[in-house]
């Protein structure tokens, strides 16, 4: 009973075989026909195919010499980065170190001719506001200067009347600076060549305020440590 209810599909199967045989042995042959039908490509197939390898090969030099080419700035870039925040440390620390070796009194006298080229800047701009916090400061740095210089005097007897001739010159450069600048009006003009001429005198005394403390401080050099 068995072997004959298995017989119509035992044969379909084996039909289905014999057919993928063939099917396979045709591809088979037509492979192997076209592989020997197809023609070798020509001297013009093959200089194109040279060509296009050959560009290729130059996009892709291209490509990667860009790469290196950019890895070579950031590097330098890095490297110039780096160079010049070592040359401004080593500026600031040669700075602090000549700080030290100046007498205190000196280094209050040029953080004096600083702010005095700030005052004069912020008056040039109309900035009253900055100018006038720079003045405050100025002030400052002189008084300390003025009691710097009573130490100093107490420690140089010898030099008690050299020294406070400087005292007296400190004092008359400062009330002179104070008095011109209080000829500056309350409030600058909005017009910028009227409030140019309204700190044009001042402007000018701070110059010769600067000179001032410039001659004081030629007169300090030999109280150098």
């Amino acid at each position: 009973m068995a072997p004959e209810i298995f017989a119509p599909v035992i044969g379909t199967v084996q039909e289905f075989i014999n057919w993928s045989l063939t099917i396979v042995s045709l591809m088979i042959i037509w492979y192997v026909v076209k592989f020997f039908m197809v023609a070798p490509p020509t001297e013009e197939e093959k200089k194109k195919s040279k060509e296009e390898w050959e560009e290729q090969g130059a996009k892709m030099r291209e490509y990667f010499g860009g790469k290196m080419k950019e890895k070579e700035e950031k590097e330098k870039a890095a490297k110039k980065q780096k160079e010049e925040k070592l040359e401004e440390s080593q500026k600031l620390k040669k700075k602090k170190e000549k700080k030290e070796k100046v007498l205190p009194v000196n280094q209050k006298l040029i953080d004096t001719l600083e702010t005095a080229e700030d005052i004069a800047m912020h008056l040039s701009k109309g900035e009253r506001k900055l100018a006038n916090k720079k003045i405050k400061e100025l002030n400052e740095h002189l008084d300390d200067a003025r009691g710097l210089l009573r130490l100093l005097r107490k420690k140089n007897p010898d030099d008690k009347d050299k020294l406070t001739a400087v005292i007296e010159e400190v004092h008359a450069a400062q009330v002179s600076f104070s008095e011109e600048l209080e000829k500056l009006p309350k409030k600058f003009s909005s017009d910028k060549n009227e409030w140019k001429g309204e700190v044009s005198e001042a402007v000018a005394s701070i110059k010769n305020f600067r000179a001032s403390i410039g001659t004081i401080l030629e007169k300090l050099e030999k109280f150098h440590k």
